[in-house]
């Protein structure tokens, strides 16, 4: 009896048996990643196939959207520019979200219209104090004046100017043309 068909056979088998029936790099499972010649990114060891947190893209996490308690002392529209190359709006609404916009200054849309964050938890952590964190991380402590036009920010953790922030009057944040792409 010539063992050769028997060895291929087997050999044949086992390696069908190593090989992975993936072929999907956007699914590819913790044993798929790494194989060599894989070039996806990290993989956890759970097993289980891994896919891009939804509206977390380049990597970023997805922050909590959801209301952080009353903070209608401070809420309004403020524009958050600090020059004439940073030029931002941030809505704060009432019940604790806190919303970005930036105008755009590189590729063909630069300086046409704004990036919009999706809406963050803020939450008042010390409301006597004025302390409030972002869920980003950001602490701040947040003080409107009592015409409600200016709203002053102090970035606590951050190496940063307190700044002041001029309400904006007469516009929305509708009004600003958001970028598509």
């Amino acid at each position: 009896m010539n063992p050769a068909p028997y060895f291929l056979m087997a050999t044949v088998l086992l390696l069908n048996g190593c090989s992975s029936s993936n072929d999907d790099p956007d699914t590819l499972t913790d044993t798929d990643a790494n194989s060599p010649g894989d070039t996806v990114g990290e993989s956890d060891s759970s097993g289980d196939t891994s896919e891009p947190a939804p509206g977390g893209g380049d990597d970023q996490p997805v922050l909590s959207s959801t209301p952080g308690g009353d903070t209608s002392v401070i809420a309004g529209y403020w524009d958050g520019s600090q020059t004439d190359e940073d030029e931002r709006y941030v809505v704060i609404a009432t019940n604790g979200l806190w919303t970005e916009y930036f105008l755009t200054y590189e590729g063909d849309t630069a300086g046409n219209c704004y990036w919009v964050t999706e809406p963050q938890t803020l939450t008042p952590e010390d409301p006597a104090a004025n302390a409030y964190s972002l869920a980003d991380g950001r602490a701040l402590t947040l003080t409107a004046d009592e015409a409600g036009t200016a709203l002053t920010v102090d970035y606590i953790l951050e190496d940063r100017a307190l700044e002041t922030w001029p309400a904006v009057v007469g516009r929305v944040p509708e009004d600003l043309p958001l970028c598509t792409e």
